[in-house]
């Protein structure tokens, strides 16, 4: 999957917006589903008394926030795309064609938390056809192809 990060950027078709809001959709929920396992985890801790009633929705808020960035970082960064990109077949690709690190992927991340539900409207009247997220952090979303392996070494 490495070699997806190499290759340039312009050598993959730009990615449909129905991908890109089906497979944020899937991420949305996966993201959910761990805020939900995290709030009844300190439900328990808060009936067993471990939490106090004061201190456990900042708690909970701040373990949300650590889960929802780790995920997000982490499968950009390390694993080149999220579950849901990965399951509709699009991945990020730095516009000059070097690797992502998870710096770039916490400002991509950011920057869709801020701008992210305009995404639509902004790539359907941008000329670059890129989200705000996307200029903002030198990316590109893209199609994944498949190709020999003989040929990308």
């Amino acid at each position: 999957m490495h070699s997806l990060v190499r290759t340039k950027a312009e050598n993959f078709d730009r990615a449909k917006m129905l991908p890109r809001i089906f497979a944020a959709a899937i991420d949305l929920l996966i993201v959910f589903v761990g805020c939900l396992l995290l709030t009844g985890c300190c439900y328990v801790l808060l009936k067993m008394g471990v939490l106090k009633a004061d201190s456990v929705a900042y708690i909970l808020l701040l373990l949300c926030w650590l889960w929802i960035n780790f995920y997000y970082i982490f499968m950009i960064s390390v694993k080149t795309q999220t579950v849901g990109q990965k399951f509709w077949g699009i991945f990020l690709v730095r516009t000059n064609s070097m690797k992502f690190f998870a710096g770039r992927a916490f400002f991509y991340v950011l920057f869709m938390f801020l701008f992210g539900f305009f995404t639509p409207l902004h790539i359907k009247i941008s000329p670059s056809k890129r989200s705000w997220q996307e200029i903002l952090t030198g990316t590109k979303m893209v199609k994944t192809k498949l190709t020999d392996n003989a040929k990308i070494r």
